[in-house]
């Protein structure tokens, strides 16, 4: 299964316009609760998770782009269009959208980074040009969706969780799953069991995780978290 980094990359190549760009996508992640604090949840609840989210830049215009002989008054790009953004491996970022063409992709650049696009090129030709007069934009960050992964890329785990699902017999029941994308349902599922030692506390380790269980019964569970998750691979 791929890291979320690998994932990344793969998103990025994938998604790309010819000629070397790739998508510009963050990596933001996340955990609960705090290490070696004493936490308490109820049956039901996770004890532990991490998360990945993935989130793209994009431009939203101000205005109408007539970068090209205009068609019946067609703007090349729409008032209001979201332009995903993409970095060159010469560092340069534009932010695209697919055009009428198959395979091509209009492009704006804002090159002095004051907030308004002044170029425009179409690839795979590539032949800058200044606009007529420079166009606003709005540049911000939204999730990158599941349903935006090109074909063939998988996503891997962007969040991991140990709930707690009970006790029975001084035995606890945890259960370690793991999320693919923005799915609610869980793509994998272990469940586990933890044999209480009387008196505690009692060490149990999932996956890398490690908890402290100081003590559990049927509608609750009282621990603490020392290590995090192994990274996933």
């Amino acid at each position: 299964m791929l890291s979320v980094a690998v994932l990344a990359a793969a998103l990025a190549a994938a998604a790309a316009p010819p000629g070397g760009w790739s998508l510009l996508i963050e990596e933001i992640p996340s955990r609960g609760p705090a290490l070696t604090d004493l936490h308490e949840v109820a049956a039901g609840e996770a004890v532990y998770w991490e998360a990945v989210e993935l989130v793209q830049d994009v431009a939203i215009l101000g205005t109408p782009v007539h970068a090209e002989p205009v068609v019946q008054n067609s703007p090349t790009v729409a008032r209001g269009e979201r332009l995903v953004g993409y970095r060159a491996a010469t560092g340069e970022i534009a932010f695209c959208a697919p055009s009428a063409r198959p395979r091509h992709f209009n492009c704006l650049q804002d090159l002095d980074l004051n907030g308004a696009f002044e170029w425009f090129f179409s690839t795979p030709l590539r032949g800058k040009k200044r606009l007529p007069r420079p166009v606003g934009y709005l540049r911000v960050k939204v999730p990158f969706l599941a349903a935006d992964a090109p074909p063939g890329v998988g996503l891997s785990p962007l969040r991991r969780e140990i709930a707690y699902d009970g006790v029975a017999g001084g035995v606890a029941r945890l259960a370690y799953r793991e999320y693919a994308g923005d799915g609610d349902r869980p793509a994998l599922v272990d469940e586990i069991r933890v044999e209480l030692l009387v008196p505690g506390p009692t060490m149990v380790s999932v996956r890398g995780a490690q908890l402290e269980i100081f003590d559990a019964d049927g509608s609750r569970i009282r621990y603490r978290v020392m290590t995090r998750f192994r990274s996933a691979t």
